[in-house]
């Protein structure tokens, strides 16, 4: 059983009670109600990083919540680099960046943002 204010069962925490929260946590589930922040897992991040060729400095199979204006940025990066490619003028599909844009698209879908949502 989860915590109706930190995010259901989704969150991977022993139960607890709703004083244990602050106001920070009261605002960061308004604002995953509303999409403007997308709890989804970190390694979803850093395989995006890969695909551009950033570095980075942890690879933790966790989640987290990521705002969804970095979640736009990297889905833009990844397009600009056309990983689709085009074979009939020998550019090959970039599986690696493919597989993130996906991802990455996927969870700004599944997560729209409204200011009415919250």
């Amino acid at each position: 059983m989860g915590c109706n204010i930190c995010g259901g069962e989704q969150y991977e925490l022993e139960p607890h009670s709703t004083e244990e929260h602050s106001e920070d946590w009261v605002n960061l589930a308004d604002a995953r109600e509303s999409g403007e922040v997308i709890f989804m897992p970190i390694v979803d991040i850093y395989n995006a990083l890969d695909a551009l060729g950033i570095e980075y400095t942890q690879h933790e199979k966790r989640k987290t919540h990521v705002d969804r204006c970095i979640v736009k940025a990297l889905v833009d990066a990844l397009i600009l680099n056309d990983p689709y490619g085009d074979p009939s003028v020998g550019i090959h599909e970039n599986y690696d960046g493919v597989g993130a844009l996906e991802i990455l698209s996927k969870h700004l879908q599944d997560h729209p943002w409204s200011p009415y949502n919250g």
